[in-house]
């Protein structure tokens, strides 16, 4: 069986990929859930972290909108929500939300853990804006500036 270590990054990467999902297929989030349930969670149920993937399935169905309103917060010239690319929305998407929904995980795992997933699936670019956006946006929740107010790291991290 798997470390609790383990199920909990198994678990994001079966997120991301249900965010990918809903967003490629436009089908709502419970329902491309309930298919991973069935594919996934029930075949190899040690293999994932199932009272953290209830909950983040919860809060990602109840605050999909707002978490896609401060996404597109931090559009800039050279960075548009509609021209993201589906896996890299999923990661934002899920990091985003276990910053808010899970409090008592340390903020720089959860970071760690999406640059990671970041770098098995896309180039250093991203991972770097993944690493830069999801830092804004905990500075933010600390000092909670305006959003739009943003600095040039993120435009750094696009170059």
């Amino acid at each position: 069986m798997p470390s609790l270590i383990q199920q909990k990054i198994n678990t994001r990467l079966l997120l991301t990929q249900i965010l990918y999902q809903h967003h490629v297929r436009q089908q709502p989030l419970p329902v491309v859930a309930q298919e991973y349930i069935v594919h996934h969670l029930n075949p190899k149920p040690h293999h994932y972290h199932r009272d953290f993937f209830d909950v983040m399935v919860q809060f990602l169905t109840e605050e999909h909108p707002s978490l896609e309103k401060r996404l597109r917060a931090y559009e800039t010239e050279s960075w548009r929500y509609e021209r993201m690319d589906p896996v890299l929305l999923g990661i934002l998407m899920v990091g985003m939300a276990e910053l808010l929904a899970q409090p008592e995980t340390p903020t720089n795992v959860i970071i760690h853990e999406y640059i990671e997933l970041s770098k098995d699936f896309l180039t250093d670019k991203d991972a770097k804006f993944v690493h830069a956006l999801l830092d804004k946006m905990v500075i933010e929740r600390t000092s909670t500036p305006d959003p739009k107010d943003h600095d040039d790291s993120l435009d750094d991290s696009l170059a």
